[in-house]
């Protein structure tokens, strides 16, 4: 037996009406398990949980949608104390992601940080045995000039690098010695040429932390 062709048509139509009103209940029930479930209602939120296309949604969902995607996203959570405003599961992976980048940049500069603290821990301390070095020869060239006379007070230890390459250590007379710094460097500051062509100190002595400093006992 054969179908006229208004049945046919008839039969078409209801498919498809059928299949709309299936598509359509799917998307309102969707729209409810997201709300049910405070998730932000989106378009894309929807149309993965409805199965259906996003052009779907923007031809017979538009203003619904819409109006839902404004109130949810007014909306907000507590999440560890915080207020956030609701999102979809796709916003959360993407600022998950960029949390993960930030915080594995922020471990590699602390761990680079902390390796830069060490070696400047190991050249301060290495600066200040050089420095007590030098003051104990400086306080021991002192007595050996003058013996039985307390050699001048030293300055207080400072971390600075040295700015001598030679200690000259005076004595006039009865007074008790004194001590010059000669530096070879033409770029160090406080200091006046002389005719030997070198930088005296202008200042008194301050002990160096090189490795390689002369002693002249004058």
């Amino acid at each position: 037996m054969t179908m006229g062709p208004d049945l046919r048509i008839a039969t078409l139509n209801d498919a498809r009406s059928r299949r709309s009103a299936e598509k359509r209940a799917a998307v309102e029930d969707a729209i409810m398990r997201l709300r049910d479930t405070r998730q932000a209602v989106t378009f894309v939120s929807v149309a993965r949980e409805a199965k259906v296309s996003r052009q779907y949604l923007y031809n017979n969902f538009a203003d619904e949608i819409g109006e839902e995607r404004v109130e949810t996203r007014a909306e907000t959570e507590v999440i560890d104390g915080k207020k956030v405003p609701l999102r979809t599961p796709e916003e959360y992976r993407h600022i998950e992601a960029a949390l993960r980048n930030k915080i594995e940049r922020l471990e590699t500069e602390l761990r680079d940080a902390r390796a830069e603290r060490a070696k400047a821990d190991r050249t301060a301390e290495r600066e200040r045995g050089k420095a007590e070095h030098w003051r104990q020869l400086y306080t021991a060239v002192l007595a050996r000039v003058s013996p039985g006379q307390s050699p001048e007070p030293l300055p207080p230890l400072k971390t600075e690098p040295s700015r001598c390459d030679r200690v000259t250590i005076k004595r006039v007379g009865s007074e008790p010695p004194t001590a010059s710094c000669t530096s070879n460097s033409l770029d160090r500051p406080n200091y006046e040429r002389n005719t030997m062509d070198r930088f005296i100190a202008c200042k008194p002595l301050k002990l160096g932390h090189k490795t390689r400093i002369g002693v002249d006992i004058c």
